[in-house]
């Protein structure tokens, strides 16, 4: 849900291997804009060369990653040397200090355009004379006397209600929390989605996924484990290990296994169909979370 990462490099060692996996996993995120800090300018002396040949080393970097904007910033937390405010120690810098880098880049705005995606989290039922379904707007527009439809049955019903924290509103837009009420009674329930009727997302029960491994305990073809996405919690298998990312160069290798912090592509059989985004076009609907302490940002490909 961010719009841009911040990256923290020791001046004294420059970009490590460790570097090389924040950025991907930024990149892999879809993030565009990086802010990187090169902290503990105090132990180089504010050397401008090394500062330099660290900024030089991550812009490529950067640019193999297909970021747009990467802003690199000397600091030194210890007496915090622009990090508020200008340091006299580096006269020779004349870029923004990290606050105002952070200040001066524009956040990512909702784009009213985008396909509706309501994913239901809770069906409120507090009587008999009320029935309706609270969740947060992951993209579009919700407007009163709109047809929705509803996923995964397919049913459509026109929006009669928009209840915002005390009050009633016309329309609500990305990520505000709302419930909505519909003109008939349809099968809804947590993990369903109300969205557009002309731009329907996808349902499937195989996917592509890029999938960062944060279990001590190693992922092997054919172990199960717990998928959500967006409420649709089902059960899940790793089908396929298709590759593991070098992080030193990004190649591509191939494994039998996934060790903690491995970046892969693998792919994910479940036992039953879900409805979701391709991740590059909906990050909200094509995150999956497993409770098995997997981390899926998700790209589809099947």
């Amino acid at each position: 849900t961010v719009d841009l990462a911040v990256i923290l490099i020791d001046a004294s060692k420059g970009v490590l291997f460790q570097t090389k996996r924040h950025a991907f996993i930024a990149s892999l995120l879809g993030l565009k804009q990086v802010v990187v800090a090169v902290n503990k300018m105090d132990l180089i002396d504010f050397d401008q060369k090394r500062f330099r040949n660290t900024e030089q080393n991550f812009r490529e970097l950067g640019r193999l990653l297909h970021f747009d904007n990467v802003i690199a910033i000397p600091v030194s937390a210890l007496k915090g040397d622009n990090v508020v405010k200008e340091s006299r120690e580096t006269s020779w810098y004349d870029g923004p200090t990290l606050l105002g880098a952070l200040e001066s880049v524009p956040s990512g705005e909702s784009k009213q355009s985008e396909p509706l995606r309501f994913p239901i989290q809770w069906v409120n039922r507090p009587g008999s004379d009320f029935r309706g379904y609270s969740g947060t707007v992951a993209s579009g527009v919700i407007e009163r006397g709109k047809t929705l439809m509803a996923m995964p049955s397919g049913e459509k019903a026109i929006v009669d209600e928009i209840v915002f924290p005390g009050k009633k509103v016309k329309k609500a837009i990305k990520n505000q929390a709302v419930t909505i009420v519909v003109d008939r009674e349809i099968d809804l329930s947590r993990g369903d989605m109300l969205t557009d009727p002309e731009h329907k997302p996808e349902s499937a029960d195989q996917l592509a996924v890029s999938i960062v491994w944060m279990d001590k305990e190693p992922g092997y073809v054919g172990r199960s484990y717990f998928v959500v996405i967006c409420g649709q919690q089902t059960n899940a298998k790793i089908s396929a290990i298709k590759f593991i990312y070098d992080i030193n160069d990004y190649s591509e290798r191939p494994s039998s296994e996934l060790q903690m912090n491995d970046v892969a592509k693998v792919t994910l059989s479940l036992s039953r169909k879900v409805v979701f985004d391709p991740y590059s076009e909906n990050k909200v609907t094509g995150s999956p979370v497993s409770y098995t302490h997997l981390t899926l940002p998700t790209n589809r490909e099947v």
